[in-house]
């Protein structure tokens, strides 16, 4: 009786079993539409800057003001931090009252060359009355060999002025050079915003002692933002600057913002064997952030109206792409064979029919391929 009962049982399980299986899975279908797709390139990357300074001293001070924080919008020629200054303006007030005096000694020392000037007048012009009377006999030897002397020793005197006006002309230049250096000193303890941009970093606070080299804060220019894009070396060759292109930031899922085409790498990353193309932004969006992840399709042909899936449909197996599909009344993996690829749709070059009927779900529906099923209403 027991192996009876045991027989029975077996004989109804295979019979649910083989019901299961016969009956059909209710599964939820999609067909394909009709998109319009221009031949792209699509690429991953991130928002960068192309133009990043960093705000540091060209020498050793204090900071002693922040005008700018991170995050700040900045105006080119505004100041962004200021540098303990007193020493400096001690010193330039040093060179500019060492100037006044050197510029006095000139005012004394061009009076002197005005006597020294009417007494080599005098002495030349004395020397050439008693030379002419001395040579018609007119005047003794000694006489004229007196007004020789004096006019010899008023010649050197006013040599000798004018030799030291010559140098009190020079220290005015050199005080004036000082005057220059320290306020060009005193200018550099000021640093200003470059261009029209962001605080993006700042690494320094109120009160730091800075040394040349050394990051105060980081600024970008806000003209441009741009995205780096990493594409596949297989499709570099399409893509030149000019070209349009959508980008999307993951962190506005569904806002696509407009692009062109900058300016292309030329290197290929030696382990992902991609390309960096770089696509000026036409606008950006009220938040961002640079580093921050998107992605990119670059326009590089003319439009047209393509069969397409959603792209999570899309499967792989060994590398190969794969849709389920209904034949027949059955889950079928059918083979595909993709062309442009987007984050919401792909299309599918061959493969598909329009009046196919995609299944849709999860990746659970791959344990019904061969099965039978229905579409649900």
């Amino acid at each position: 009786m027991k192996k009876v009962l045991m027989a029975v049982c077996a004989v109804g399980l295979l019979a649910a079993a083989w019901y299961l299986w016969l009956s059909p899975v209710v599964v939820e279908t999609c067909a394909p539409s009709c998109e319009s797709f221009s031949d792209g390139v699509f690429g991953t990357g991130t928002l960068e800057a192309k133009n990043r300074v960093s705000i540091s001293p060209r020498s050793t001070g204090q900071i002693v003001k922040l005008y700018a924080d991170q995050g700040d919008e900045i105006k080119k020629g505004e100041p962004l931090v200021e540098l303990f200054s007193d020493d400096i303006v001690q010193q330039l007030k040093v060179a500019q009252a060492e100037l006044a005096v050197a510029q006095e000694a000139v005012k004394r020392i061009e009076t002197e060359i005005v006597s020294a000037k009417a007494t080599l007048d005098l002495a030349e012009s004395s020397h050439s009355r008693v030379e002419a009377l001395f040579r018609k006999d007119f005047k003794p030897k000694a006489e004229y060999e007196k007004a020789l002397a004096a006019r010899d020793v008023a010649r050197a005197v006013y040599n000798q002025v004018a030799a030291r006006k010559h140098e009190a002309e020079l220290t005015v230049v050199r005080h004036n050079a000082q005057i220059e250096y320290w306020k060009v000193k005193l200018s550099e303890t000021k640093l200003l915003a470059p261009f029209d941009g962001y605080v993006v970093r700042r690494n320094r606070e109120l009160g730091a002692v800075v040394n040349p080299g050394v990051s105060i804060m980081d600024v970008v220019d806000r003209s441009e933002i741009w995205a780096s894009v990493w594409v596949d070396e297989v499709r570099f060759a399409d893509i030149q600057p000019g070209q349009r292109a959508e980008i999307e930031l993951r962190a506005l899922k569904g806002r696509k913002i407009g692009g062109v085409v900058r300016r292309l790498a030329r290197e290929t990353d030696r382990e992902t064997r991609e390309h960096l193309v770089d696509i000026a932004l036409e606008s950006l969006p009220e938040t961002w952030s640079l580093g921050e992840r998107l992605e990119a399709m670059i326009a590089v042909g003319a439009e047209e109206n393509r069969l397409a899936v959603p792209s999570s449909l899309v499967r792989w197996k060994d590398g190969a792409p794969f849709l389920l599909v209904l034949h027949g009344g059955r889950i079928c993996r059918q083979p595909v064979k993709l062309g442009v690829r987007t984050p919401t749709k792909t299309e599918i070059l061959t493969g598909l029919e329009e009046d196919d009927l995609v299944v849709c779900g999860n990746d659970g529906n791959l344990g019904y391929v061969g099965r039978r099923a229905k579409t649900a209403k």
